[in-house]
């Protein structure tokens, strides 16, 4: 794939993400509004599932199915499914704008994370060669 054929399929996944993202908040508080937030949840994802399927169907791929790709399914599935089952509990006592922000959030404690793990496996590197 070339550079420029790369850079197409970026700028609409990145408005996409953006989307999604930007309105994750709100829909998470129309969605508990009225109804209880595990039929939310259980809504949301389904309606994720199916929508990721008819893309899968319209571009002819599918999943991989080798035992390496399905623990990683499972792994994500399940925290996401932990995380969203908190954020959809707690937003029936919190205001939407409070989740956007918590969710804006989260990007910068996971560079935070991330780099926080790289500094502390390059230091045990460090010390285990000398």
């Amino acid at each position: 794939m070339s550079h420029s054929s790369r850079n197409a399929y970026l700028v609409p996944a990145y408005l996409m993400l953006v989307l999604v993202w930007s309105t994750t908040a709100l829909g998470i508080k129309w969605g508990v509004t009225g109804l209880p937030f595990t039929f939310a949840l259980m809504a949301r994802f389904t309606l994720a599932a199916l929508l990721a399927l008819m893309l899968l169907a319209w571009r002819r791929q599918s999943l991989p199915r080798h035992t390496a790709a399905l623990t990683a399914y499972a792994i994500a599935g399940v925290a996401t499914s932990l995380s969203m089952l908190c954020t959809f509990w707690a937003s029936q006592f919190i205001t939407s704008g409070l989740v956007a922000v918590l969710f804006g959030l989260v990007p910068l404690v996971l560079i935070y994370v991330v780099l926080s793990l790289l500094l502390d496996f390059r230091t045990k590197n460090k010390q285990n060669a000398a």
